[in-house]
């Protein structure tokens, strides 16, 4: 596999599409991980009663189905020493249990500041309909 580093990352650069089925199981062990018991995640008799319909997961699962290591991974690259640096998040319309979630990223930025070395992915997450999901501004420091 090629490796990704901050020396042959070109800006610009689209990654394959990553693909993630999101199961009913994993919301429910993802709310009990995080102790989030809001009845819109893990109580279907409520959900349905709402604007939704049914089932949603937690907007801050977006980082299970559309983390950007998944996304280097999808593509073959292996990756060098990373740290999360920071995230930006735009959440558009919730995922449900059952959906097939397809994220596109793309390398927006790389710099250094201050010694370090900082890459800047873009992941746009759409459902199977063709829906945006959300998406996400990932930034994290690269190893020399």
């Amino acid at each position: 596999m090629a490796g990704i580093n901050f020396e042959n990352a070109q800006v610009g650069y689209e990654f394959p599409e990553y693909r993630f089925k999101i199961d009913g199981d994993l919301v429910k062990r993802y709310c009990e991980a995080v102790e989030d018991s809001n009845p819109l995640y893990v109580d279907e008799e409520f959900a349905k009663k709402s604007e939704f319909e049914g089932l949603v997961t937690p907007p801050l699962m977006m980082n299970v189905y559309a983390h950007f290591l998944r996304q280097l991974a999808a593509a073959g690259f292996t990756h060098e020493y990373t740290i999360h640096y920071m995230s930006d998040y735009e959440f558009i319309t919730p995922a449900k249990p059952g959906d097939t979630l397809i994220s596109k990223m793309w390398l927006v930025d790389k710099y250094t500041r201050k010694g370090h070395n900082y890459m800047t992915f873009r992941i746009e997450t759409y459902n199977q309909n063709g829906e945006k999901i959300a998406n996400k501004l990932h930034t994290s420091a690269w190893s020399k």
